[in-house]
């Protein structure tokens, strides 16, 4: 057998391991989630007491029963997936104060080894707390408990609907993991701007970018990522290949988007090179985004435009340009939103939008909370100073000095026009390119000074 054949037989055997992993996985939490409903649904009259008043059983009371339909579902989501082992006891705490914050009537107090709910000063109910944090029927049963007794002694929980009681109980529920993790009811939609894994409908409605011409520089703005951004950036690339002395890729105001968007267009500059990484909990997380050069339409000088807004997707096309030496950063540091959220359904039609990995550069810096410095920042220079840095940048100055405008006084710019004067240093810098190869030079020197973090 020839040594092509045997790389086809081997690559063909890789890609239907891989499949069947992953079908596993997927069967694994169906069963899961099958086996928690079916739990549930035998035992749906949770409560041990009978109540004082014969109020209706919680097998009949729709709010709770739709807790019991989708809160199985959600948990085991985020036991799969979440990108760390979830608190359930924190998470199911805190959906249960939620909900008791609109009877203002219910004292709920959690300490080491007992709850303990009170109405008016009365106590209701105490629990013992006997199973670790991690145990999840445990846990949905419990707070499932604690919200039946709640609602036996409260008429006013009675006379909000089902649906708004579940979104209660899950907005605090996810108010106990990160910022980016939520609930979304049905017929509402996703949240916008963040970097997603999953199936999302959306229709192109609008261009996301534009271009324009100064001094045979293209300067092209890129407001988000959306599923049909990188054709649009690829396809104005090529009607200016080789017609440019350099691009302006200006990302100020970006708040991300689509995750593959960007890194096509970061393949659209790069040969070759990784692009950036995920890594969270599960096993599917764990991946790596290289550049495999079959785009890549543009090989003139480039600059990026970055401020403290660009975030997410944004933030990894930059760092894997400025980290792979491709282009120069100027602007603001970064937001440092570097995580990517899943979007998995519920037994409702609502949607849990939960954060699954974190990404890293190429060089393995985290994004998230840290942000990426760009090579020069104007912000604190006056008037003054930034005439004499254009200057010196016309005069081909070293770009180590650059470094010594640190020590620089006086009135800041104008934030009014910072946004053009950051644009006007970028098409100077572009305007000397002996300049601007050795500006590149000192930027990637200062990327392999900076540690990993891992």
């Amino acid at each position: 057998m020839s040594k092509i054949k045997k790389l086809i037989f081997k690559n063909i055997f890789v890609f239907f391991f891989v499949f069947l992993i992953n079908c596993n996985n997927r069967i694994v939490a169906a069963e899961q989630d099958k086996n928690l409903k079916s739990f549930f649904h035998k035992n749906i009259l949770i409560s041990q007491k009978t109540t004082e008043n014969d109020q209706t059983p919680f097998k009949d009371d729709p709010s709770l029963k739709l807790i019991a339909d989708v809160l199985p579902t959600a948990l085991s989501i985020l036991q799969v997936y979440y990108i760390d082992q979830p608190n359930f006891q924190n998470i199911c705490f805190n959906g249960i104060k939620r909900i008791l914050e609109k009877d203002d009537s219910f004292t709920f107090i959690v300490d080491q080894n007992k709850i303990t709910l009170s109405k008016d000063g009365k106590i209701i109910d105490t629990y013992s707390i006997l199973q670790p944090q991690d145990d999840l029927k445990y846990w949905i049963v419990t707070s499932l408990n604690v919200l039946n007794r709640a609602f036996e002694h409260s008429p006013k929980l009675y006379t909000i609907t089902p649906e708004k009681i579940l979104s209660y109980y899950m907005k605090g529920a996810a108010g106990s993991l990160d910022e980016l993790t939520r609930y979304v009811p049905p017929h509402k939609s996703i949240p916008e701007h963040q970097i997603f894994i999953g199936n999302i409908k959306v229709e192109e409605s609008e261009a996301t970018s534009w271009s324009q011409v100064y001094n045979n520089v293209l300067y092209l703005r890129i407001k988000h990522f959306e599923p049909w951004t990188s054709n649009e950036v690829v396809s104005l690339l090529k009607g200016a290949k080789d017609k440019h002395e350099g691009i302006i890729l200006d990302l100020r105001d970006n708040v991300g988007g689509r995750l593959e968007q960007a890194i096509e267009i970061a393949d659209a500059f790069l040969d070759k090179g990784l692009l950036a990484t995920s890594k969270g909990r599960h096993q599917d997380s764990y991946q790596k985004f290289e550049a495999n050069g079959q785009r890549a339409v543009f090989n003139n000088p480039l600059i990026l435009l970055v401020n403290q807004k660009s975030a997410s997707a944004a933030e990894v096309l930059t760092a894997a340009l400025k980290e792979n030496d491709r282009a120069l950063i100027l602007g603001r540091k970064t937001y440092g939103k570097g995580s990517i959220q899943r979007v998995q359904g519920l037994p409702n039609d609502g949607s849990l939008v939960f954060t699954w990995a974190s990404l890293y550069t190429p060089l393995g810096h985290r994004l998230n909370k840290v942000g990426i410095d760009p090579f020069l920042s104007i912000e604190k220079l006056n008037p003054a100073q930034l005439i004499w840095l254009k200057n010196l940048i016309k005069t081909g100055i070293a770009p180590q000095k650059l470094t010594n405008t640190s020590y620089m006084t006086g009135k800041s710019i104008n934030p009014a026009t910072l946004e053009k004067d950051e644009l006007d240093l970028a098409l100077s810098i572009l305007s000397n390119k002996e300049f601007y190869k050795s500006a590149l030079a000192l930027q990637s020197q200062t990327n392999l000074t900076q540690n990993a973090i891992s």
